[in-house]
């Protein structure tokens, strides 16, 4: 794993149902001199209004969508991952997160606590600017609890490895099938 750096991230779509906004406006309360990285893309209107609340923050920068080892690179230097959408069942964006060994911060909204455990491989906030801002600045200025966060959050996301997963489903099919006569199983 690679040390942090000085920058977190938000990967997804550009919809005001992600909340960007809100990370967009917890900016100017997140200490130093941390960047913010919006990687994704969306409705050009939505996408404007985006980029009129950044003003002039030098701090938010805009990617555009990223891919392969641009955007895994991304995840692996971060010191956080920032996904406070609404009501989403389960995303791959927090599962990225622990599995690049990074804490993340999400919503207390629909699958996101399930995936994301509070205060042991990352933040489960009430998405406002004021709570992202303080789950940043404590990253930053605890950079060995991230660091454990992102560790815990590696081990969590072996739960998910789909090869074990389908195995698991696998041999639970199995067991329950009739087993045929004369089978010595």
């Amino acid at each position: 794993r690679e040390p942090s750096e000085d920058f977190c991230i938000y990967v997804g779509r550009l919809s005001p149902e992600k909340r960007v906004d809100l990370v967009i406006k917890a900016w100017p309360h997140v200490d130093n001199n941390l960047k913010l990285y919006i990687i994704g893309s969306g409705e050009p209107r939505y996408t404007g209004y985006l980029k009129s609340i950044v003003k002039d923050n030098q701090r938010i920068l805009f990617t555009g969508p990223l891919e392969g080892k641009k955007l895994k690179d991304m995840f692996a230097k971060c010191l956080c991952v920032i996904y406070v959408t609404r009501e989403e069942a389960r995303s791959q964006v927090p599962m990225e997160a622990l599995a690049s060994g990074k804490p993340a911060i999400v919503a207390d909204e629909g699958g996101l606590p399930e995936t994301v455990r509070d205060k042991v491989d990352g933040f489960v906030i009430k998405p406002t600017p004021e709570n992202i801002a303080d789950k940043v600045n404590f990253l930053y200025h605890n950079r060995d609890i991230a660091e454990q966060m992102g560790t815990n959050g590696r081990e969590r996301a072996k739960i998910y490895d789909w090869e074990l997963i389908a195995g698991q489903f696998t041999n639970l099919a199995q067991s329950k099938l009739p087993r045929k006569r004369g089978s010595k199983e």
